[in-house]
């Protein structure tokens, strides 16, 4: 385990210090704006706060109409049929209702994704070689770059020919297309011009054999007598 965390480390290291999109002029432009962006982020974050509470207000309300509703059809004062109807209604809403809270949530989760993004490139990107001495910052350092670490089963034959797993390969899915991104120059001969910056993929597969786990193997030993 320790040298796949050592390795998955190297490869995540490796691709910042060759990604021309983390390179000087983006890390200066992208640290520019961070005062910026963290104003319009902290702005945007209490903007749909405030409307996750007003969503839930009314999610309660629905509710509690609802429970209301069902009291009275159980006491009699009002028609199974009407009560029926109304409680349609009421809980189309209250699914609308809760769609909305949902989506809500799922942009003060990219918020945050963004604040963790500019948060990143402020700690790390002019100390990537140091950015990993402790766990803490090992761990802060993979969390900014990777969106997520995807692990693929290896199979193969055991001693008795059948197809068992006997291992894993790894897969890095990084938040930006920064492998084997290109810096391309408008004027080869004239370094002064413009360029541009083609992306690269956003994720990164890891063939090394040395963190392949030999599972499902028996035993050679003979048995004595």
């Amino acid at each position: 385990m320790e040298k796949t965390d050592s390795l998955v480390v190297k490869l995540t290291k490796d691709a910042v210090k060759n990604s021309n999109i983390l390179k000087e002029e983006t890390k200066k432009e992208v640290l520019k704006k961070k005062n910026m962006l963290e104003e319009d982020i902290v702005g945007e974050r209490q903007r749909l706060e405030d409307k996750c509470q007003r969503i839930q207000k009314q999610i309660d309300l629905i509710e509690n109409q609802i429970v209301d509703l069902e009291v009275e059809k159980g006491l009699g004062k009002r028609s199974e049929t009407v009560v029926s109807k109304i409680l349609t209604r009421y809980e189309e809403e209250l699914e609308r209702q809760n769609m909305d809270y949902r989506n809500v949530e799922e942009e003060l989760d990219k918020l945050n994704e963004d604040l963790i993004w500019v948060d990143w490139v402020e700690k790390f990107a002019d100390q990537v070689s140091n950015a990993t001495r402790s766990f803490k910052s090992k761990r802060d350092f993979l969390t900014g770059l990777l969106d997520r670490i995807i692990v693929h089963p290896v199979y193969g034959l055991n001693r008795d020919e059948k197809e068992v797993q006997i291992g894993h390969r790894l897969e890095l899915k990084f938040k930006l297309n920064i492998v084997g991104d290109e810096l391309i120059w408008n004027d080869e001969n004239n370094k002064k011009k413009d360029y541009e910056i083609k992306k690269g993929k956003s994720n990164l597969k890891i063939e090394d054999e040395s963190i392949t786990m030999k599972l499902g193997r028996k035993s050679s030993k003979k048995k004595a007598g």
